[in-house]
């Protein structure tokens, strides 16, 4: 249907003038359903933003998710299967952890620290579009491994819970987030910080306008 020759894109474009490093106006993230945006793709269209000249943006940073429909889960998904990456929503701003394309989804690892006390987690890539309650326990050395990471159906909190030993190895799952434009929004806000980009406004969801000015794009 798409043909040979489509080509996804995931643009940036502005709305307002740009003086002096100041886009006095909102920033738009545009997604195309590309199913292979990484990380490092929304890096590369921070800095693009911060080579057309802004160092500030006073408006809001708009997540456009319009490409796509609504309906987030395909057809016969079980709600209970929701928190695993065989049934991660659907949204055209896409965004994985990891060259297996598991759009939607972050790394969630939790390791051993020093017994008695809870595993060290991490999240890949960095977002608050999950939010992790930690309590699991790390245990005496060879005890058993009772580490389940499981989101909460119709949530963004991620629970961790159970033992694992000392002398075990890290848990790590693939697990869905609950919104993923608000992901894909989230890492991208990061990316522009890091490239210098100040955002004084907030991350929303809505439509792009027809005069806004491309500033940044993805093609693939």
């Amino acid at each position: 249907m798409l043909g040979e020759g489509h080509r996804f894109h995931t643009d940036v474009l502005g709305e307002g003038r740009i003086r002096g490093g100041n886009l006095r106006g909102d920033l738009f993230l545009r997604g195309g359903g590309d199913p292979t945006m990484l990380a490092e793709d929304y890096t590369d269209l921070a800095e693009q933003v911060r080579a057309a000249g802004i160092r500030r943006v006073h408006g809001d940073l708009v997540a456009n998710d319009t490409y796509s429909d609504d309906v987030r889960l395909g057809a016969s998904r079980a709600w209970d299967d929701e928190p695993y990456y065989c049934s991660a929503r659907i949204s055209a701003l896409t965004l994985a952890p990891d060259t297996d394309y598991d759009s939607g989804t972050v790394i969630v690892s939790a390791a051993p620290s020093r017994q008695g006390r809870k595993p060290q987690v991490t999240i890949t890539p960095e977002t608050d579009a999950v939010r992790i309650v930690n309590t699991g326990t790390t245990g005496a050395a060879g005890s058993d491994d009772t580490l389940p990471i499981v989101r909460e159906h119709g949530s963004r909190v991620v629970r961790i819970s159970g033992n694992v030993p000392v002398d075990g190895s890290a848990t790590t799952s693939w697990v869905t987030v609950w919104n993923p434009t608000r992901y894909a929004a989230d890492v991208f806000a990061r990316a522009l910080a890091d490239a210098g980009v100040r955002l004084r406004g907030d991350e929303e969801r809505g439509h792009t306008p027809a005069d806004a000015r491309l500033l940044a794009s993805t093609s693939r």
